[in-house]
């Protein structure tokens, strides 16, 4: 999985309002599904490993006014379709692997790229009965944003693309683990 977004205050691609724009950008992963045969606790753990960057700065080489933030959040999906069509349990853990923010006093603008790693299991589980089908999926988000009086640049960057300062990042699930009991 990769993930790459920028943004800053007259973005012509962002979303946003009068105080605030915003770039997301978002993947999910089918890890797969399972015919459940009795009934019993589904249970699914994914092994993620993420590693990127985040590059803060202020454009124009000026002093950095405004607010910034970059959150990068995972989450493992499990979805149960009934026989009859119907969707029983689902079961969303999420973790937020990095949030980063930029603002004035007391807390501060720390320009420049900042790296980082990140390993996580998430386990999630769901009950589930005879003839269900059970989906499995992760799902990454990263969103960019800042404050609409900012004069900020702010970029997350999980892709084999070089942006600006920053080299290559990833997502991956090196592991899933699938148990019935």
């Amino acid at each position: 999985m990769e993930l790459l977004a920028v943004t800053f205050n007259d973005d012509p691609t962002a979303q946003g309002d009068v105080n605030m724009v915003h770039n997301v950008a978002s993947d999910i992963l089918f890890v797969g599904d399972m015919p459940i045969s009795a009934p019993a606790t589904l249970t699914v753990t994914a092994s993620i490993h993420s590693s990127g960057n985040t590059l803060v700065l202020a454009r124009g080489a000026g002093t950095p006014t405004g607010i910034g933030l970059i959150r990068y959040t995972l989450g493992l999906s499990l979805a149960v379709l009934k026989l009859n069509g119907d969707v029983g349990g689902v079961a969303q853990p999420e973790v937020i692997a990095l949030c980063r923010l930029a603002a004035p006093a007391p807390f501060g603008y720390n320009e420049g790229v900042q790296e980082f790693a990140f390993d996580k299991d998430l386990t999630a589980s769901v009950p589930v009965s005879t003839g269900d089908l059970a989906g499995i999926g992760l799902q990454a988000e990263l969103y960019v944003g800042v404050s609409s009086n900012s004069n900020l640049y702010v970029d997350g960057n999980l892709s084999s693309l070089q942006s600006f300062f920053q080299g290559p990042g990833f997502i991956s699930v090196p592991h899933v683990n699938v148990a019935i009991s």
